[in-house]
């Protein structure tokens, strides 16, 4: 009945989905969710109280996964609108949250998804320099906060020639909007910081090898083996997509192409930092199962996976207190 109600155009069922994250951060005690700090820059700007850490993790949240929701919605993936997205978004947030709580990765996720809702206009029109300057410059916004997130000019220019001819123009203005933020970082650090520090991720080097994934705890692990065989299951039916016309098909190339430079980007931060960052997957692992959950009539695996997700994701909330 859940999944149903989700899976269906049905947008009151969508404030559940809303009250059902607030409550995941909100059961635990404040002191028991880990802050998480790995030397990049956009973390000195971050709140240090734990309640202002806590609100603008669940306002980032939320905001993802309403902006998620509605790129799904407005793209047509489905013939009718949906609610998985929103649920999968926030869920896997805040399961990942109260393990491992990162505010730039959680900004920068909502600047993805802000950015592929203009990469996904880019299609066969005379003019697509606007969406190409919004999705360079938001893509920008969110390397800018999470260092790693560089993959991204290359899937979106990528994504561009797949869909129209090289034209040197449009690339260029990929480039520049891309580092604009960069730009605008360095200028502002320069006028009003005494001593500007332009490094943006400090990498701290230790003796000790580093196993946070291995001391996650079991339960940690089911979690993500059921995300790992949910993703698999969908990727599959997500490729072959129930919509044959071009542009559907434009909007699933684009969408996987910045799944994978996100996955790509998850492994460089560990080669920058040294530390996984597990909020980085959220948004592709969210938004491509969320597919298959939508489609859960014409899979009996997809309502088994979507309820012992549910159900592990309760479980791993409450351990936390």
């Amino acid at each position: 009945m859940i999944l149903r109600s989700f899976a269906s155009n049905q947008p009151y069922t969508l404030i559940f989905a809303v009250a059902l994250l607030i409550a995941a951060y909100l059961l635990p005690e404040f002191s028991s969710i880990p802050l998480h700090s790995i030397g990049y820059s956009a973390e000195y700007i971050c709140p240090k109280e734990q309640w202002a850490v806590l609100v603008l993790s669940i306002v980032l949240t939320i905001v993802g996964g309403l902006l998620a929701n509605r790129l799904f919605n407005q793209n047509e993936f489905t013939n009718t609108p949906v609610f998985t997205p929103a649920v999968m978004y926030m869920m896997v947030m805040t399961t990942l949250g109260v393990t491992q709580l990162h505010l730039p990765t959680a900004a920068s996720n909502v600047f993805v998804v802000m950015g592929l809702q203009f990469q996904l206009r880019i299609f066969k029109q005379p003019s697509i320099l606007r969406e190409v300057f919004m999705s360079g410059f938001l893509f920008g916004m969110a390397a800018l906060i999470v260092p790693s997130m560089i993959t991204l000019l290359p899937a979106l220019i990528i994504g561009i020639l797949i869909n129209r001819s090289f034209t040197l123009r449009e690339i260029s203005l990929a480039i520049v909007s891309f580092l604009l933020p960069f730009f605008y970082w360095l200028s502002l650090s320069y006028l009003f910081l005494d001593s500007p520090d332009y490094i943006l991720v400090t990498k701290t080097i230790s003796l000790d090898k580093y196993q946070y994934l291995q001391n996650l705890g079991w339960l940690m692990h089911v979690f993500s083996g059921m995300i790992i065989v949910s993703l698999v299951f969908a990727f599959r039916q997500f490729t072959m997509g129930e919509r044959s016309s071009n542009r559907a098909k434009s909007a699933r190339i684009n969408a996987i192409l910045i799944s994978i430079a996100i996955f790509i980007s998850f492994f460089l931060n560990y080669l920058l930092t040294g530390y996984w960052l597990l909020q980085t997957v959220a948004f592709p692992i969210s938004f491509i199962t969320a597919y298959w959950f939508a489609h859960y009539r014409y899979s009996v695996l997809a309502p088994f996976f979507f309820y012992a997700i549910c159900v592990v994701s309760i479980i791993l909330s409450f351990k936390m207190m």
